[in-house]
């Protein structure tokens, strides 16, 4: 079977699964199941497979039918114009994310120290990293697969970050300019209304409180002035409808709010 026959297979599969991006996916999975690029793949449509290559490709597209995400399947995920790893134990990062990065970028002082808590596989670390070389940067994750995977990922980009296995901020000795987390903030209804897709990740990284989401930043916001400089900035990324709440808490720990940006709250202290 040829590339063009194939791809078109594959999408007519994910589109009756209700994949609405079956083009793309199917152009990624088989550039993964053949090693080349995506534009390699579309400049030589009528290039015959092996069987063997039209096997792992099929197998890749039910793997996505059963929405098994994409990122999963690939084991990468493109964020802030890089390809990181990711395992089936680490956080996939999204999109929303990088505004998380963009404000911890331009709002984080020269020469400052950075710690990202709940780093998963360090994406938005070494984002930040890459774009700030002036900043000490710190992740933490009490996960060891996160560690090892945001470890690669640092390594590839030649990232310099300090990685801590820890819970929160427990047993860091360390004040920061600044300090970021996208931690954990669905319940369990949350969860069970999701997509399948984001119920592939692990619950770990999905699941903050069965009331609202928020039990472990409740605890998080609490620490976190003990861990902040004067003058030091808190970003944290949450569904904007609880906003209001992390404000609320925030402000009890002698927080000031200085902007929300839909998924991303930033306070001062």
């Amino acid at each position: 079977m040829k590339i063009n026959k194939i791809l078109s297979w594959g999408e007519e599969n994910l589109l009756n699964a209700g994949i609405i991006t079956a083009n793309l996916d199917s152009q990624v999975i088989l550039a993964q199941v053949l090693k080349m690029d995506r534009s390699n793949i579309l400049a030589h449509p009528e290039q015959d497979l092996t069987f063997k290559e039209q096997l792992d490709f099929r197998k890749l597209i039910h793997q996505r039918t059963n929405r098994l995400p994409l990122a999963r399947i690939i084991e990468q995920k493109e964020f802030y114009g890089q390809n990181f790893a990711v395992s089936d134990q680490t956080f996939i990062p999204r999109p929303e994310s990088e505004t998380l990065v963009e404000i911890a970028i331009r709002v984080c002082p020269k020469s400052g120290n950075l710690v990202e808590v709940g780093a998963g596989s360090g994406a938005l670390a070494i984002a930040i990293s890459k774009n700030r070389p002036d900043l000490i940067i710190t992740a933490i994750d009490k996960s060891d697969e996160a560690l090892r995977v945001a470890r690669k990922n640092a390594k590839r980009y030649k990232a310099r970050l300090r990685l801590i296995r820890t819970s929160l901020l427990e047993n860091v000795d360390e004040k920061f300019d600044c300090i970021i987390a996208n931690l954990p903030y669905l319940s369990i209804n949350d969860i069970n209304n999701s997509p399948p897709e984001v119920q592939s990740e692990p619950l770990l990284a999905l699941f903050g409180g069965a009331k609202d989401g928020l039990k472990l930043y409740r605890k998080f916001i609490t620490m976190a002035p003990k861990y902040l400089k004067p003058r030091g900035y808190l970003i944290v990324e949450s569904n904007p409808w609880q906003q209001s709440t992390l404000i609320k808490l925030a402000r009890r720990s002698k927080f000031n709010l200085i902007k929300t940006d839909r998924f991303i709250t930033q306070f001062g202290l």
